[in-house]
């Protein structure tokens, strides 16, 4: 059987992480150091080292690319690496220990890069999938073995369509990896046509701007739940916005109202913003129409920047 380690971090490596387990003998799996979660932000453990603790394998946190070097170098010998959402870059240092591949939630060349997912929520693209590509020193420049196509269905937001593409790399895990391994699978060079870039998603980027149309807002809405999450203002606090819709009307840009069946709409640059799922600050996601019921005083106006 071969020996391989595996190296990620989010919910979205665990289809990819329990495959490995059943096809392979997993030396080593490697994940970011535990860190401040929820909202008591106790330090905890994040999900691929709880799953790895379940599942019996033994697991490493380094927390620079040095200790990174050190702890793959004491595992031992191993047939290949696999990554999925890592979260830190690899060395070249570390890439001459063995094949090192990837499982990146795109096809590439499209959406190289950190958020793949978002990215290509807030361009609006239709399918999508995940590259099982071999990590070259280039940013996933790296030649593709196997790609699963995905359709992006229209009420898909981050949440939903980085699970389901979770889901399809760990079939290319238990379809692909054996054959790469084995040296029969057929790695092809990535096109230098049609390159998009997906930098890493930052939480100011969330903001909505209420002056774009509210059909982009709505794909911005999407691209960001369930976490960070968009966002707006209102009376002075952050009110994360979870599902939107396009509204029937016009209104100025930051304009605020109840429509006939008592949902938030805000006014944008083309049409209304409907907010049908918001999480106000401290608190659960709520229906929009039960957010604005408690409010005290029904504002005009959300806050501008």
């Amino acid at each position: 059987m071969s020996r391989i380690v595996f190296l990620g971090s989010p919910d979205e490596a665990l289809p990819a992480l329990r495959a490995a387990h059943r096809s392979f003998d997993v030396a080593l799996v490697v994940t970011r150091p535990d860190r401040p979660r929820g909202r008591s932000r106790t330090v905890s453990p994040g999900p691929v080292r709880r799953a790895a603790e379940d599942l019996g394998l033994p697991v490493a946190q380094p927390a620079d690319a040095g200790q990174l070097l050190r702890c793959l170098t004491d595992v031992g010998p191993f047939d290949a690496a696999l990554v999925v959402a890592f979260g830190m870059i690899l060395r070249p240092e570390v890439l001459r220990l063995a094949p090192f591949l990837n499982l990146h939630f795109s096809i590439l060349p499209r959406w190289r890069g950190a958020a793949p997912v978002a990215h290509a929520l807030l361009a609006g693209d239709r399918r999508t999938g995940v590259s099982l590509m071999q990590i070259d020193e280039g940013l996933d420049t790296g030649p593709v073995a196997a790609v699963a196509s995905v359709a992006v269905a229209p009420d898909d937001d981050a949440g939903t369509l980085g699970a389901r593409l979770a889901r399809h790399g760990g079939r290319l895990v238990t379809e692909i990896v054996p054959a790469v391994l084995r040296g029969e699978a057929v790695f092809v060079r990535q096109s230098e046509r049609g390159v998009t870039f997906a930098p890493k998603i930052r939480t100011e980027d969330a903001r909505l701007d209420v002056h774009r149309p509210a059909e982009e807002l709505v794909r911005h809405v999407r691209a960001f739940a369930p976490k960070p999450g968009a966002f707006l203002h209102v009376g002075g606090r952050r009110l994360k916005v979870l599902r939107a819709s396009v509204g029937t009307g016009q209104a100025t840009p930051g304009s605020f109202a109840l429509d006939r069946e008592a949902v938030p709409v805000v006014g944008t640059g083309e049409e209304l913003l409907r907010l049908e799922l918001v999480q106000p600050e401290g608190r659960r996601p709520m229906p929009g129409a039960a957010w604005a019921r408690g409010l005290r005083t029904l504002p005009s106006r959300i806050d501008l920047p």
